[in-house]
């Protein structure tokens, strides 16, 4: 889970979910484009795919909020038979995938406000 992810980083002090009452400076918005198996002859994989949007909220409107939108797209192998195999694939690939955008938010948030003065 992203949101355990960057609780354990230590990037924020606080890590709010969409529900959670508070106002914070950053959003994290994405939305999952590919989850699936890739076969390809005896070889299988699995592959995650999302598109994420990191936005500044403090960030005067003439600057814009958005600090970065990326695609992040990671496959593992496939190591062994059925299902098991599978959700052992799709775990690493989600692990790979969440550190690096941990270290992309990390980067980012660390950047000075390009719009201050």
């Amino acid at each position: 889970c992203l949101r355990r992810d960057l609780r354990k980083s230590g990037i924020f002090s606080v890590v709010l979910a969409p529900w959670d009452i508070g106002a914070s400076r950053y959003s994290l918005e994405g939305e999952i484009e590919e989850f699936l198996e890739i076969r390809d002859g005896a070889s299988r994989r699995a592959c995650i795919s999302v598109m994420v949007t990191f936005l500044d909220l403090y960030r005067p409107n003439s600057s814009g909020a958005k600090v970065f939108q990326k695609e992040y797209r990671v496959e593992s192998t496939v190591s062994r038979e059925g299902f098991a195999g599978l959700a052992e694939a799709m775990s690493l690939s989600m692990s790979k995938l969440s550190q690096a955008l941990m270290a992309d938010i990390e980067a980012a948030a660390m950047q000075p406000d390009p719009g201050a003065s």
